[in-house]
């Protein structure tokens, strides 16, 4: 699993105002919904802010010149910074933010 966190080392590093990383997307778009994108991409800014999620599909159709296209093959990429375990005693406060 690649947990995605920040663009920092595309700008630096490679030089380019974007990245966009490939793989398999596993983001919440919503409270209580859920998104599996297999083979999208997430495009993150040179300031680390994701500014956009494409769908396998939707990414065909995209000019990619100009973004650092990093491809994780079928490995899971998620949003960083985020608990994404629960232990059992916790599924009682699952979804109040406490």
């Amino acid at each position: 699993i690649f947990v995605l966190d920040s663009c920092d080392f595309c700008s630096f590093v490679f030089k380019m105002d974007r990245c966009a990383y490939k793989g398999n997307i596993v983001h919440s778009i919503s409270l209580d919904v859920l998104e599996i994108l297999e083979g999208g991409m997430v495009v993150v800014d040179s300031n680390g802010i994701v500014e956009k999620v494409f769908s396998a599909e939707q990414a065909k159709g995209h000019d990619w010149s100009k973004t650092r296209v990093i491809d994780f093959g079928h490995r899971f990429i998620a949003p960083g910074l985020i608990d994404t375990h629960a232990h059992a005693p916790q599924y009682a406060q699952l979804g109040t933010g406490t």
